[in-house]
């Protein structure tokens, strides 16, 4: 029922765009969803980052190859985190926007202002045999929200790279209590035994898809789960990341 839903639900918002006249998220202008003279406001992720997980690293080190503490001490089971843009002001209200208000919609719209530079940031990154795979939610805040933005992201994204989607791979076994409420530490507990792998046939290279990045324990978690499940080449893609 819900994908027929949103395709209606979709139409919709674009035939009141067509007979308003779009504004601008930022400015308010009417334009589109981010006008030129508001696109470069948006917080992309630049500087010296982690070269696996893309936290940002203090200094002035000219080396190519920074890795952050963490990620030396801990090391993930992903081998990178490509993510356009920190978590924070205009984007920090945007995924609010589609994860607590049902603006799924955006996840188009922002696809369609960053589309070429996902294309550019995965031009290094061999796209033969390799598969899309999105962190799933519970059944209990699927059903509540309607929709699982991870795999609206991780569709968009499939578009832009075309590879494909391996939707239910990855399965969320327990609820959880929301991430959001948590230090980082009760946050990589809270994860724990969260996840498992659905299908008998393991997938030997994919991109796993999640909206916003923070602690790293939910992709650190899956990751785990899916190497184990026989996924031996991991990257990791989300719209935001977390600055802490």
């Amino acid at each position: 029922m819900f994908p027929y839903f949103k395709q209606i639900s979709l139409f919709f918002q674009n035939f009141l765009n067509f007979l308003t006249g779009e504004r601008c998220f930022i400015c308010n202008k009417s334009n589109k969803f981010i006008c030129e003279d508001c696109f470069p406001k948006l917080p992309f992720i630049k500087g010296y980052i982690c070269n696996i997980c893309s936290s940002p690293i203090q200094g002035r080190e000219l080396c190519e190859n920074l890795i952050c503490g963490e990620c030396l001490k801990n090391p993930p089971s992903f081998k990178k985190v490509i993510a356009p843009f920190w978590y924070e002001d205009i984007m920090r209200e945007l995924m609010h926007e589609i994860k607590f208000q049902g603006k799924y919609y955006y996840v188009y719209k922002i696809f369609e202002l960053i589309k070429e530079g996902i294309f550019d940031f995965y031009k290094s990154i061999p796209m033969q045999d390799i598969y899309i795979i999105p962190i799933p939610l519970s059944k209990g805040r699927k059903i509540s929200r309607g929709y699982n933005q991870s795999f609206l992201i991780a569709k968009e994204l499939s578009k832009v790279i075309k590879a494909p989607v391996l939707n239910n791979f990855l399965i969320k076994i327990k609820e959880l209590q929301p991430m959001m409420t948590l230090n980082r530490e009760e946050r990589f507990k809270n994860i724990k035994g969260a996840f498992s792998v659905a299908k008998k046939n393991s997938v030997d290279r994919i991109i796993l898809v999640d909206d916003i990045i923070t602690s790293t324990a939910t992709i650190r978690e899956a990751s785990y789960v899916l190497k184990k499940g026989g996924c031996n080449e991991i990257y990791v893609f989300a719209l935001c990341r977390a600055k802490n």
